[in-house]
């Protein structure tokens, strides 16, 4: 479709309605084995023209020239959104020349300046109206004139896709294939709780690759795992972009599978999708022994892929011998790119467009026409004949173009409520050629958001969308509910923050009670997608009817870690008045599956809470003689598993107002329960230390670490320090964080190989080590020793220089018993008591605790 000299080092595309192609154009990335220069104003936004038609571009303007390490441009309205690290654009032609010449800063602190690799990307459109974003929490919409942030559960590495359902697919580079099953914003409702099951949840699960060449030029590729015996990549180590394929000019079968880039491979993995009868998704990749889309030519750099409007799938090629950035880059990659001399050509790069073969000149074919119906952006009536549309593309971008247009003319809002009600009531034909059933189902899911994105959805529409045939758009509408349910006071404890995104406006009472029966009918309803949304949307509403049906639900049936977390996340500030009626109700005297540990999960929620009289009530409950053995297990485990940890990594007491009813009781039945709790006049548990204060040398190694720590660690881990689930565990009270140097240096200088275990969790992937030096290394350390509440003793330049001399023929990453059996700091020269006695023992003490 365009190669070099019209596009250079190509990271990301994405067609308009027009049938335009917008490029984003990575040119500063690593022009060297060294990365000099890398910041560099030298890439750009680019629009591509195919001005005759036959599919191949011929025409380049530069929308955004002069660019640092671009990474997404999205077009939107009259514009286009773009990440230009470190902000977040809204970039307009105002004068029609094709250049921007206005730009409006929509959100700013971005990471992607220092490590390319670990940032906010992606910019796709989804079917919830936000502009979500992979390795970040935020997205974007567009509101009353306004952009407006919103939260999300962040996610992915380098890429992210949606499913017809609206289901995000996203990934890291040694886990192909991650879905959120649910919307992860549940995630964030209820921090007493956590996590909710089904967001991030791994999909593939043999992520084994099968290249039609050698791969010696990939990292780590000397310790006898990474690569076979015939010198070809065993898994996936840059796996990025996994893409839904929505489109129909590939096999049929190839349709709604999952396209992941491998570029340190040279491939593209394709993993048909499956669903369970649970809603669980599986992927598998069917092609072993060798994939989908394979190259002999080592610089193929596969790194994006897209649909287009003639519903082929498109393959950003950034073409180049260098892929690892700089930072991760070990010594054997370092020696293979200048051995091989892998490190030329640069500024090149290619897109091509996949389709089956008997299928190409009717896809060219329909390329030529793709932009006339809706090319023009105010062609609403074109825009909504296309919302049924085969292709995924065409609904989507149909729905973004009319919700653009906000508000809408009362006729086309009357138009597409007719639709949303279903066959009869809509003057627009199914859209599906063959699927006609499913096509019309998918065009009034797409009617429904549209509704929603520009403020229109009227409560009654939103109640037949509840009874609609089809469950997709069952689930579409239940999750529209959620915003709707709000009552129009709430509890000062739900109230959403000042920047919250603008919501519609809560419902008449009667209004929000008819909506609420009609959602309560749902949690009977056969397909289990629809009834785990509904649980998840009825904890919108605080109403009895609404904790009466959560406590049915609970009652019936807890046997899955994504009901109860469903449940739990519902009940942000309720935790313990639903505890004293699930222990009040008779029909929880018997244990069923999944009851103790949901009762565990809940009391764990109600300390959590921090309300001192609530946490006191759970003690008091747990230690009734009367009480199933099972239930005041259950209930002092959760008292347990709510510890926190202090700043030294030891588990903190938790604070009652006043001594549980039955002291003596609890100091016989339940020791570890004892000394974990504290009340005015009872004894501490463990010795107080005092942290003691960085000094100005200290501070500034903190300061500088800081930094480091944003632009190269905290995409994995995060900002908080509590990682991310299947990429990077919680740094937050482990013991090696807070533990001797000596074991944790070498991490950064080498690297990590799984598997690591912590608190019950089994991380198998591989840390890469921090290109760094003394200096450097010294003040990362020193940050995640004192952040988050930490009080270990900082590491100093010189007790790196001494484990870096000790390690210095090591060229591996470090296994755990590795790292377990090296000798103390204390064993490698003077001056290496900075960590002290006590911060070791709190650390032994981390240890035994169970953390790693």
């Amino acid at each position: 479709v365009a190669a070099e000299p019209l596009i250079h080092d190509p990271v990301m595309a994405t067609f308009d309605l027009a049938g335009r192609l917008w490029v984003v154009e990575m040119r500063g990335y690593m022009n060297d084995v060294d990365g000099s220069d890398e910041q560099q104003p030298v890439g750009a936004v680019a629009v591509l023209h195919d001005d005759d038609g036959d599919g191949r571009m011929d025409r380049r303007v530069d929308f955004l020239p002069d660019a640092v390490l671009p990474r997404a441009v999205a077009p939107w309205r009259d514009g286009a959104l773009v990440i230009a690290p470190p902000d977040l654009l809204f970039c307009r032609d105002t004068d029609g020349d094709g250049l921007a010449d206005e730009q409006t800063v929509v959100d700013t602190g971005l990471a992607g300046l220092a490590s390319p690799e670990h940032a906010p990307n992606a910019l796709l459109p989804t079917l919830e109206n936000v502009f979500a974003l992979a390795n970040t929490g935020r997205t974007y919409r567009w509101q009353e004139g306004a952009w407006r942030i919103g939260r999300s559960g962040g996610g992915g590495q380098w890429g992210l896709s949606q499913d017809d359902l609206g289901r995000l697919f996203h990934d890291n580079n040694s886990d192909p294939v991650r879905a959120d099953l649910v919307p992860s914003r549940y995630s964030l409702r209820n921090p007493n709780h956590g996590h909710v099951a089904g967001v991030n949840t791994r999909v593939a699960h043999d992520i084994r690759t099968w290249p039609r060449r050698m791969t010696p030029g990939v990292n780590r590729g000397y310790n006898g795992v990474t690569l076979r015996d015939d010198f070809t990549l065993d898994r996936v180590t840059a796996a990025c972009a996994p893409w839904v394929f929505r489109g129909d000019a590939l096999r049929p079968e190839d349709r709604g599978s999952v396209f992941v880039c491998e570029p340190s491979a040279n491939l593209v993995q394709r993993y048909a999708l499956e669903e369970q009868p649970d809603g669980r998704l599986v992927a598998t990749n069917p092609h072993i022994g060798l994939d989908y889309l394979t190259s002999t030519d080592e610089r193929f750099r596969p790194v994006n892929l897209f649909d287009g409007p003639d519903g082929a799938l498109y393959v950003v090629d950034m073409y180049r011998g260098i892929l690892q950035h700089k930072i991760f880059m070990t010594s054997w990659l370092r020696k293979q790119v200048l051995d091989r001399g892998l490190d030329t050509p640069l500024g090149l790069g290619r897109i091509y467009r996949l389709v089956r073969e008997e299928q190409d000149t009717a896809t060219r074919t329909r390329a030529e026409r793709a932009a006339t119906p809706a090319e023009r952006r105010d062609d609403t009536a074109a825009l909504t004949a296309r919302l049924g549309d085969p292709v995924g593309w065409w609904r989507d971008r149909a729905q973004q173009g009319l919700v653009e247009q906000a508000p809408l003319d009362a006729a086309v809002v009357a138009e597409l409520e007719a639709r949303v009600r279903g066959p009869g009531q809509s003057r627009w034909a199914p859209a599906g050629p063959s699927d006609a059933e499913s096509g019309d189902a998918l065009g009034r899911l797409h009617a429904l958001a549209v509704l929603d994105g520009v403020g229109s959805l009227d409560a009654q529409v939103l109640r037949s969308a509840l009874g609609d045939p089809d469950p997709r758009v069952r689930v579409v509408a239940a999750r529209l509910c959620d915003e709707r349910l709000r009552p129009a006071v709430v509890d000062p404890a739900l109230r959403p923050r000042a920047d919250a995104p603008v919501r519609p406006p809560p419902l008449p009472r009667d209004a929000r009670e008819k909506l609420l029966a009609r959602l309560v009918d749902l949690e009977f309803d056969p397909d289990p997608r629809v009834r785990h949304q509904a649980l998840l949307s009825l904890g919108a509403s605080n109403s009895p009817t609404a904790v009466a049906v959560l406590h049915r639900a609970v009652t019936r049936d807890a046997t899955t870690p994504e009901r109860r977390s469903a449940l739990l996340a519902a009940l942000r500030a309720r935790e313990f008045d639903f505890l004293e009626g699930v222990l009040a109700d008779e029909a929880w005297a018997r244990l069923d599956i999944g009851r103790d540990t949901f009762l565990k999960l809940l009391a764990r929620a109600v300390l959590r809470e921090g309300r001192s009289e609530q946490a006191r009530g759970v003690v008091d409950r747990a230690l009734e003689d009367e009480r199933p053995a099972w239930q005041r297990d259950a209930l002092l485990a959760g008292v347990l598993a709510a510890r926190t940890l202090d700043p030294f990594g030891v588990p903190a007491r938790i604070p009652l107002a006043r001594a549980p009813a039955r002291v003596r009781a609890l100091q016989r039945d339940a020791p570890e329960v004892h000394d974990a709790l504290w009340w005015p006049g009872h004894p501490l548990p463990h010795t107080e230390r005092e942290i003691v204060p960085l000094d100005d040398g200290g501070r500034r190694l903190f300061e500088a670490g800081q930094e480091l720590f944003a632009a190269a660690c905290a995409t994995c881990h995060q900002a908080s320090g509590r990682g991310e689930p299947g990429t990077a565990p919680a740094l937050v009270g482990s013991a090696r964080v807070l533990g001797d140097p000596a074991r944790l240096v070498p991490v950064l200088l080498h690297g990590l190989r799984g598997p690591l275990v912590r608190d019950g969790v089994t991380w198998d992937a591989d840390m890469p080590a921090l290109a760094g030096d003394d200096q450097q290394l010294a003040a990362v350390l020193t940050y995640v020793r004192r952040e988050w509440g930490h009080g270990a003793d900082p590491v100093s330049p010189d007790e790196v220089a001494r484990v870096r001399a000790r390690v210095a023929d090591r060229e591996s990453p470090w296994t755990v018993a590795e790292l377990d059996a090296l000798e103390s700091l204390e064993g490698l020269g003077d001056g290496a008591g900075a960590m002290g006695d006590g911060a070791a023992g709190a650390a032994g003490a981390a240890g035994g605790a169970g953390t790693r």
